[in-house]
């Protein structure tokens, strides 16, 4: 009875255990699904530019001075004409006066070198007849030597020291040659007029002693940028005090590897986001053809290239300077029917297939593949827009023939 009852319940495990494995067998395996769909394969590149003015110029002193009051301050708006410092010129008078005296002395110096040289009792002319006569002298004294030493009569180190003698007497002869030259008198000429010129221009333009001070205002309504000198600086003509731009003319540069800038042309449209988190489009109007070395932020040495975009007015706030992130996108086949690049699976060494669901069921289908990017991979042939693929066939290890539960 026993013996009966243990087969029984054995074959009873048995039928349970076949329906589980049954069951199992059946149940389809749950996969994600995507559709085939239409669109563009397009890559995107998301680099940093910045906001760039288009009119900014320099404002310099126009005379020397001291820096009295300065308004002006980086980043204020002012209007056309306002003023942005006051320079005190006096100092200015007084530094002219000096430099004057200087140019006075200098040129009374070379007038009178000149004339001791090269005038009516110069001495140029006579010292170079007086080195000459000392050279052949010490040339003479040195050929003589030379024939008492071969008699042996003159001992070596008085022939050396003859031959010292003669060189010291070259290097005169040499000197006085080059103060008497043509070449030597036209210097002289060019430096008295030089200095004769400098003096003419110390004073000219200049302010007067009791000039008020002298207003540096702006000359377009703009956005100051920089400020180069404080009150109480002490500045010299036509040195840079501020830089002044237009914020309405203004436009974004970047730098892009010189292969991605070879993707784009001017007019391709490109999405940013500003400094303050607001959107922006903005146009490429410039894309340079040289690329420049620069080293990147690894030290690897890179090829780039400056690209210009044109941009809508942009707030106050965002001014020269400011970042802007944008992201340039490359259409590589438009309008073209694309699948996960997750979907694809090897079949064979170089062709690829997809699991496409069709009537519950995983069906391995090759499919001729064409332009891959931003997760998506051009379909050229094996499928048809509205097919249904399975997007990750290897976590679903789903197999040909597989019943499939889309998820």
């Amino acid at each position: 009875m026993k013996k009966k009852y243990k087969l029984i319940l054995g074959a009873a495990l048995a039928a349970l255990v076949a329906a589980a494995v049954l069951v199992t067998a059946l149940r389809p395996l749950a996969a994600v699904t995507a559709p085939v769909t239409r669109e563009d394969v397009a890559s995107t590149l998301t680099v940093t530019g910045y906001v760039t003015p288009r009119v900014e110029i320099a404002l310099t002193a126009p005379f020397a001075g001291e820096l009295g009051a300065v308004p002006a301050a980086a980043g204020r708006t002012v209007a056309a004409g306002e003023v942005l410092a006051e320079l005190d010129v006096a100092a200015s008078r007084r530094a002219g006066l000096m430099a004057r005296e200087q140019l006075e002395q200098q040129l009374a110096a070379a007038r009178r070198n000149y004339e001791s040289l090269y005038g009516g009792e110069g001495v140029a002319a006579t010292a170079l007849a007086a080195a000459l006569a000392a050279w052949e002298q010490a040339q003479a004294a040195y050929d003589d030597g030379a024939l008492l030493l071969a008699a042996g009569a003159l001992a070596a180190d008085d022939l050396a020291g003859l031959a010292g003698a003669l060189a010291a007497a070259g290097q005169n002869l040499a000197a006085a040659k080059a103060e008497a030259s043509a070449a030597a008198e036209s210097y002289q000429r060019g430096l008295i007029a030089s200095l004769e010129t400098q003096l003419a221009l110390t004073l000219e333009g200049a302010p007067a002693a009791e000039a008020e001070p002298v207003l540096i205002t702006a000359p377009f309504a703009g956005t100051v940028r920089a400020v180069y000198a404080g009150p109480g600086t002490f500045v010299q003509t036509g040195q840079t005090l501020f830089s002044l731009y237009d914020q309405s003319a203004v436009k974004i540069e970047a730098s892009l590897l010189a292969e991605d800038a070879l993707r784009f042309q001017p007019g391709d449209m490109v999405s940013g986001t500003a400094a303050d988190g607001a959107a922006l489009e903005a146009r490429i109007e410039f894309i340079s053809p040289v690329a420049e070395e620069r080293i990147s932020t690894v030290g690897l040495t890179e090829s780039r290239s400056r690209v210009e975009l044109s941009v809508p007015a942009l707030p106050a706030r965002i001014g020269a300077g400011q970042p802007v992130d944008l992201v340039f996108r490359s259409v590589l086949a438009a309008d073209t029917l694309t699948v996960p690049l997750t979907a694809l699976t090897p079949a064979g060494e170089t062709d690829f297939a997809v699991y496409a669901l069709r009537n519950g069921k995983a069906v391995l289908t090759p499919v001729a593949t064409g332009m891959r990017a931003g997760g998506r991979v051009e379909v050229l042939s094996g499928l048809a827009a509205g097919d249904i693929v399975i997007a990750y066939p290897y976590e679903a290890k789903v197999k040909d023939g597989s019943r499939v539960a889309a998820e």
